[in-house]
């Protein structure tokens, strides 16, 4: 395990982490480190598929990109922390193992500064999102604990819950 959250690291993380193929827990949250995570977690990276990270806290820090397929579709991951951040794009349909996702404050890192499109919400510079919360959301089997607060939501909660998976 390495815990090296609330401290001042800066720069973009050394791809040699994803070699550390024991490690269960990485947090790196609360510092003011930035890049594109897809840069250490990656399929062309030195990782492989013997990734056997369970949690991963980026949270609190300027990352930016996209979010890492390879993390998703590893079945060790449980926890995904990345609140404050300015991550884009797509969150893969393959985190089937994942229980713990913390998307709060996205868009609300310190280094975000132009307007993005993720998970087929807009979020703009003002911290807000325009859109509901994407069904894909709820669809992953193991999924217990969903944060998404600080986001600025600004839409009609049309759909929580299919009643027919309860």
């Amino acid at each position: 395990n390495l815990d090296l959250g609330s401290n001042l690291f800066t720069g973009e993380l050394p791809s040699s982490l994803a070699t550390l193929r024991n490690m269960e827990l990485l947090v790196l949250a609360g510092n003011q480190l930035s890049g594109d995570l897809n840069d250490v977690f990656s399929e062309s990276s030195q990782v492989n598929s013997n990734l056997n990270l369970v949690t991963l806290d980026v949270s609190g820090n300027g990352f930016t990109g996209t979010l890492p397929n390879l993390l998703f579709n590893s079945t060790a991951l449980t926890a995904f922390v990345a609140a404050k951040n300015c991550f884009f794009g797509t969150l893969s349909t393959e985190a089937k193992n994942l229980r713990v996702l913390d998307l709060s404050g996205l868009k609300s890192g310190d280094s975000c500064t132009s307007n993005f499109h993720f998970l087929g919400l807009n979020f703009y510079r003002v911290s807000t999102v325009d859109g509901s919360i994407p069904p894909c959301l709820f669809e992953m089997p193991e999924l217990a604990s969903l944060y998404l607060s600080g986001n600025g939501m600004r839409s009609e909660l049309t759909y929580i819950v299919d009643d027919s998976k309860l």
